[in-house]
């Protein structure tokens, strides 16, 4: 906005474009759509001051009590008045014994200067909200084993610090979230570290490192055993693991031939959500392995019991991943605080 020199800051100080002035004005307007459109054209400027005396006047019936109220002078409100009366072309006000009477012109304008005032304030919070993050969206990807607790108190916390922030959540496999980072498709992931080769041009916050647990179904006869049973002897179990390409299950092959000398017999390839394992173990396969974070949640939930707390010194390194090209934004470094705040600490599980 371009400033006045005696009123403050002035409304459409730029000629209207074209989209500005189409026959829909003339549509919505008692005028003629000639008259509309010459209106358009005119370049009619409102100043702030002016809208502020118009609902001062509004509330206290007299120019001088208006004045006081916005913090001019009795004549600079005359004067406001004046030149909003000649903007329009209609008496918006008549004295009469000291006192300000509206005319229908002026209830309808009144109307619009109040409506204009707060739609300026609004603008004004919102470009505030939006230089610390507190407005528009932040698109966050998944991947499917994400620790539950650990997203939803995230979630819960960003929400209080960020009140107006929309967050848009989004699951994928975790192969396709770097991709969709540097695509602009998300504003942030939160993966697992894979290579930095697959995670090229993006920044990555290490949030905690996962270790990865040995559940089975609360149903399954291993829940009602005794003991936790050694990996030895689950070798022979009809098991649910990464894909095969994964570079956990290269580890978890390592540590399998290492400890017992054998992988396991009878293997499904699955993304290892909560989902594709609870629906895998209920039926047909007897053991999974889940992130610990997943499986406590799980646990706690009755849905599976933990057989092997920690397979190993396994682990994977848990990052959120930004756009290193892009400009940084305040919500995503919001959410990055929240969420170290959130590490998962958890006691063992297993019986």
């Amino acid at each position: 906005m371009a400033k006045d020199d005696q009123s403050g800051a002035r409304m459409n100080d730029a000629a209207p474009t074209p989209a500005q002035q189409p026959d829909a004005a003339a549509t919505n307007s008692a005028l003629p759509p000639q008259e509309v459109q010459d209106v358009a054209r005119s370049n009619i400027n409102f100043k702030l001051r002016q809208l502020a005396l118009l609902t001062a006047l509004a509330d206290t019936g007299t120019l001088r009590g208006a004045a006081e109220r916005i913090h001019v002078s009795q004549p600079g409100a005359t004067r406001l008045l004046q030149e909003l009366e000649e903007t329009v072309g209609e008496p918006l006000f008549i004295r009469n014994k000291g006192k300000m009477q509206v005319t229908p012109a002026g209830e309808m304008m009144i109307s619009h200067a109040i409506s204009l005032q707060n739609r300026m304030l609004n603008a004004y919070l919102d470009t505030k909200r939006a230089a610390t993050g507190n407005a528009g969206v932040l698109r966050l990807g998944i991947f499917g084993s994400l620790d539950p607790d650990f997203l939803s108190r995230s979630i819960e916390m960003l929400q209080k610090r960020l009140p107006k922030l929309q967050v848009s959540l989004s699951e994928a496999p975790q192969e396709f979230l770097p991709g969709a980072v540097r695509r602009g498709e998300l504003d942030a992931a939160v993966g697992r570290l894979i290579t930095s080769e697959v995670e090229s041009g993006l920044k990555r916050h290490v949030l905690y490192r996962e270790r990865f647990s040995v559940v089975c179904s609360v149903n399954n006869e291993l829940a009602r055993g005794t003991g936790a049973p050694s990996l030895d002897l689950l070798m022979d179990k009809r098991w649910v693991l990464p894909a095969r390409s994964s570079f956990l299950r290269q580890k978890l092959d390592a540590h399998f031939a290492e400890t017992c000398g054998r992988a396991p017999g009878v293997a499904i390839e699955s993304s290892l959500s909560m989902l594709s394992c609870l629906s895998l173990l209920k039926e047909t396969f007897d053991v999974c392995v889940l992130a610990s974070g997943v499986a406590t949640f799980l646990a706690q939930s009755g849905l599976v019991t933990v057989l092997v707390d920690s397979i190993g010194d396994i682990e994977s390194a848990v990052a959120l991943m930004t756009d290193a090209d892009a400009p940084s934004r305040p919500s995503t470094q919001v959410l990055l605080d929240v969420m170290m705040q959130n590490v998962p600490q958890r006691p063992p599980l297993s019986r």
